[in-house]
């Protein structure tokens, strides 16, 4: 009896940036590309859902395509801008607890918004 193998891909996930002129731009952390900008949110969201990863591409070409490489991430520090799974916002690093390998974060633009002891292995910084 043969039993169908699922693999494990993780969704796409796309903080919004406010830029100086007060609009929002969307990023794909999956594949690192800008998706849209725009002035409001619940547009970035409809271009969001319509947003197809190179990397998804890629893998279904021929396999010529060159894979990216695996950047290794560096040890977070204070001020540093974060994205963390299922939050569309981005945060800002308070505190770092080496021993215990987690963060505290502010959102950016909601300071009264306070995660903590976010694992390390779940975040991405913004501005490496």
């Amino acid at each position: 009896m043969f039993r169908k193998v699922m693999t494990y891909q993780r969704a796409p996930f796309f903080p919004h940036r406010r830029n100086p002129d007060g609009s929002l731009t969307s990023i794909c952390l999956t594949c690192c590309a800008i998706v849209a900008s725009h002035k409001t949110e619940e547009e970035l969201v409809e271009l969001d859902k319509k947003h197809i990863c190179e990397t998804t591409l890629s893998q279904n070409k021929a396999s010529s395509v060159e894979p990216k490489p695996i950047l290794r991430m560096r040890t977070p520090k204070v001020g540093d801008r974060i994205a963390i799974p299922k939050h569309a916002v981005i945060f800002i690093i308070k505190s770092v607890n080496e021993s215990k390998r987690t963060v505290s974060a502010r959102a950016a633009i909601e300071p009264e918004r306070i995660e903590e002891d976010i694992p390390w292995q779940m975040l991405t910084i913004i501005d490496p």
